[in-house]
């Protein structure tokens, strides 16, 4: 059979990491699974499970998938000494220091951001999140790219299928900006988007070939929530 291309480890006790990688290692010995990852991870776990991996099994730890993105920047700021167990502070740091990739999912919002609202039980502050209404300085940034056209604002790079997307769907959507944002402040990060929809789809695969001035940056970067957040210390990969 086809082996999996990654196996990640959910939500486990600090007490488990070990044994879960054990499994993880075990599958891919077995030719099972190509690479490891482990996701709601702290840094010192980050560490912990690389060293783990690689001094035991001789395997490399791929990929850390944390909750990421302008309502959840934690990731990105530096871990205090003092800091609780389960502070997820320094993860985006942690990750690119063992040579894995950050997958960031929620980076919209989560399901806060569905409908404005979460289901029933849910936190109330993280209900009633709207990207436009509490970031709407990616609407300003996409409503000045429509002026500059797609030919000024495409990363050369970019997969020719991102290319044709914003191409197609020009000009970018608010959630394509704030997509681009992401993977632009911190190179280390990729977005994980759900797309109930064939746009959402689209928006999402044109954010990969959207290249944002230094300019658009400072000005997304003017928002409110998100300068108190950088005033705390953004740690912005290489």
């Amino acid at each position: 059979p086809k082996p999996l291309d990654l196996w990640l480890v959910h939500h486990f006790e600090d007490s488990e990491l070990t044994a879960c990688l054990d499994a993880g290692a075990q599958a891919v010995r077995a030719g099972l699974v190509r690479h490891i990852g482990i996701c709601n991870a702290t840094a010192p776990q980050i560490r912990r499970a690389a060293r783990y991996l690689r001094e035991e099994h001789g395997v490399g730890l791929c990929a850390v998938q944390n909750e990421f993105g302008p309502y959840a920047l934690q990731a990105a700021q530096p871990r205090p000494d003092a800091a609780a167990a389960s502070n997820k502070m320094g993860a985006i740091r942690a990750a690119e220091e063992v040579g894995a990739v950050f997958m960031a999912y929620a980076p919209l919002g989560g399901l806060g951001a569905r409908r404005g609202s979460l289901p029933r039980g849910g936190a109330p502050e993280k209900q009633c999140r709207r990207l436009t209404d509490d970031f709407p300085e990616f609407l300003t940034v996409a409503l000045q790219l429509q002026s500059r056209g797609p030919a000024q604002s495409t990363s050369p790079t970019a997969p020719p299928a991102a290319v044709e997307a914003l191409e197609r769907s020009w000009p970018p959507s608010p959630h394509a900006v704030c997509l681009a944002w992401l993977r632009q402040r911190w190179p280390n990060v990729l977005t994980l988007t759900g797309a109930r929809t064939p746009q959402h789809a689209a928006e999402a695969s044109a954010s990969q070939a959207l290249v944002l001035t230094p300019a658009d940056m400072e000005a997304i970067e003017a928002n409110a929530r998100l300068k108190r957040s950088k005033k705390k210390g953004w740690e912005c990969t290489s």
